[in-house]
């Protein structure tokens, strides 16, 4: 049994217009209220809005928006030829961090869109605010990462998202600083051509002293 909650599940229009003015994305689906469900810091009860129950607040799609930016973050790190595993911890823990998370929705206004700010206290509601409108897109669009790394973009993580190819700098994935990284060989060996004996490699590869 369902238990509805007293508030309105509409945003209003300069609410909708200036959100989406932020994250650079019309949503297409308001009838399904997810930027609605993006901004409930807190729901006190269960609400049944749009098909769905919503109980915890904007929890469930926060976790949907930090999963799609971390998948979007990791292709970026993927497609960079000089990214080494030790890149990611760096890149993600720095990227993607509820301090990091906190500093972008304040500087880019989320929390004032909210009805009521004052929810928003505490260490960890603005990322989760954050996020949740990723997550929020995600749903609306159908599931289409092409608008999340729309959105990311429009958020202020356009530094690892456009040029994908073309980066090329360690420093962009948080790589130690060259004085940090020394060189080891490998020896490997190879079929010759023609499939006659072994040809052996040395590749050498950079590793971090730390």
């Amino acid at each position: 049994m369902s238990i509805l909650n007293a508030w309105n599940p509409v945003l209003r229009t300069e609410q909708i217009s200036r959100i989406e003015g932020i994250i650079d994305y019309k949503f297409q689906k308001s009838e399904r209220a997810y930027l609605w469900e993006a901004l409930q810091v807190i729901t006190p009860v269960m609400t049944h809005v749009a098909g769905r129950y919503v109980k915890e607040g904007n929890k469930k799609l926060a976790i949907i928006g930090d999963a799609v930016m971390a998948n979007t973050l990791a292709e970026y790190w993927y497609s960079n030829d000089n990214s080494i595993l030790g890149d990611w911890g760096n890149l993600s823990g720095s990227r993607l961090s509820n301090e990091h998370l906190n500093k972008v929705a304040a500087e880019k206004n989320l929390v004032d869109c909210l009805d009521r700010p004052s929810d928003a206290c505490g260490k960890k509601s603005p990322a989760t605010l954050l996020e949740a409108i990723v997550g929020s897109v995600y749903v609306d669009s159908d599931y289409d990462m092409g608008a999340v790394r729309k959105i990311m973009i429009a958020l202020g993580f356009e530094e690892v998202l456009h040029n994908v190819s073309s980066q090329r700098n360690p420093e962009v994935l948080g790589r130690p600083p060259a004085s940090d990284i020394c060189s080891i060989a490998i020896e490997y060996s190879v079929p010759n051509s023609g499939g006659s004996g072994q040809t052996v490699v040395y590749r050498t590869i950079p590793v971090s002293r730390t």
